[in-house]
């Protein structure tokens, strides 16, 4: 790979001898990016005012979040009369699914929203979930097939609790930083890695389903191993200097959730002091359509097919190992044409660099220039394209500094303002939408 241009410790992660491929998101490029507080909210009374809203929304925008059980007059009148396209439940608690079953057999049977796509939060078909504490709490497989949900709605809330950290003594990751990063992406892989998996002999996460995650920077909600100060109008804070995920990180985080099979994402709050919605929702875009050209790319005019490098994770495919927690890395790719390009990270501390070993083979293609040392809380975005002599991949451009955001780890990431959680409190009783997403 050249010369070293800095001292650093020097670790190797293989990541297998081939890499398959899978067709990319037919809507990638038209993800919304939705904000979670924006998204209407349909009640047994609202829904002539909503379908008022929504008449002015572009078809394939018009989402809306449902929290009541809704009345079959309400069903008929709104998803009867209106076109929606994407129904954002929030069932918790018990009855959670069979309230969901309800729901989806309302809106399927409509005469104008049958095709809606329909998910209730937290429910995806990834279980048991191995970035848990526990890995057998939450929505069962079971839970997510007899739903009949066709939306997968995994929450991606970097600090909760809901996910291990070495904060909490219960995860290998090298530093807080880089299970922030790794095991939400780990989650997110393996939701989409059951694709292909059969519950009771029916398809579990077949390939209309949608994936659209709610997704944040940071969310410590209920978490004491990440609660080390004091800011008012907040039950939690936790101060660093250099271990919360960049504004940069958290770009690629949604690059490499891009690039795993994410169809969109609904954004909740931002999570760190300072750091603002249109911020948030800006990195995210800045993730996200980092590499439209190379998902629009037609050289050979014969149709834009993009095709994903197949998302895996260590602990679930012997042999291929895509994300590490042990050493804080990820990789994810993209082909189209004769361009392949791979998204490389490591959230490792600043002194120890990684060297990573992409696939022999990917897209049935040799790769010939396959080590690539990553210092630690870098990010690479490496272009590929073909020698034709003997038809292999070989890397033509490494960008360093691909999103050019802010590097800073340093701050106080939070939760929802607290005012929030109150009138969270108070809905449960009042039957207004709950404001926390918690962990």
């Amino acid at each position: 790979m050249g010369e070293i241009m800095k001292t650093a410790k020097r670790f190797t992660v293989m990541v297998g001898v081939g890499a398959a491929l899978l067709s990319a998101p037919a809507y990638a490029n038209d993800a919304m990016l939705l904000d979670w507080e924006t998204i209407p909210v349909l009640r047994n009374n609202s829904g002539q005012a909503l379908k008022d809203l929504l008449n002015s929304t572009p078809v394939g925008q018009r989402s809306v979040r449902v929290f009541d059980n809704l009345s079959n007059t309400t069903v008929a009148d709104f998803f009867g009369t209106i076109q929606i396209d994407h129904v954002f439940a929030d069932y918790e608690g018990l009855l959670a699914t069979t309230r969901t079953v309800n729901l989806v057999s309302q809106v399927q049977g409509s005469a104008m929203s049958s095709g809606a796509g329909i998910g209730n939060f937290a429910l995806d078909p990834f279980a048991p979930d191995s970035t848990q504490p526990n890995p057998n709490t939450g929505f069962t497989q079971a839970a997510y097939l007899v739903s009949n949900v066709n939306m997968a709605n995994e929450k991606v809330y970097p600090g909760s609790p809901g996910f291990r950290s070495p904060a909490s003594g219960n995860s290998t990751a090298p530093n807080i930083r880089s299970a922030l990063f790794t095991l939400p992406l780990h989650r997110i892989t393996g939701v989409e890695m059951q694709r292909d998996a059969q519950l009771f002999g029916e398809d579990l996460f077949p390939a209309d389903h949608k994936h659209v995650p709610y997704l944040t920077r940071f969310n410590n909600w209920g978490n004491n191993d990440l609660n080390n100060t004091t800011v008012a109008g907040h039950r939690f804070a936790w101060e660093t200097t250099d271990q919360l995920l960049s504004r940069d990180d958290f770009a690629a985080m949604v690059t490499h959730a891009r690039l795993r099979g994410v169809d969109d994402a609904v954004l909740f709050q931002p999570g760190v002091i300072g750091y603002t919605k249109a911020q948030m929702r800006g990195d995210a875009m800045a993730g996200w359509n980092l590499l439209n050209i190379v998902f629009e790319l037609d050289t050979a005019n014969d149709g834009v097919n993009p095709q994903l490098v197949t998302p895996s994770i260590d602990t679930l495919t012997s042999g291929v190992t895509t994300i590490s927690e042990d050493d804080g890395t990820a990789w994810s790719g993209v082909v189209n044409d004769n361009v392949l390009t791979v998204l490389v990270s490591n959230l490792d501390e600043d002194q120890n660099s990684h060297i990573i070993t992409l696939p022999d083979e990917i897209a049935g293609r040799a790769v010939l220039t396959k080590e690539f040392e990553v210092f630690g809380g870098e990010h690479q975005l490496i272009e590929f394209g073909v020698l034709q002599s003997q038809n292999a991949w070989v890397a033509l451009n490494i960008d360093n500094d691909p999103f050019g955001i802010s590097s800073s780890r340093a701050g106080i990431g939070v939760p929802e303002p607290a005012s929030l959680v109150m009138l969270a409190i108070g809905s449960v009783l009042i039957g207004l939408p709950r404001a926390d997403r918690k962990a």
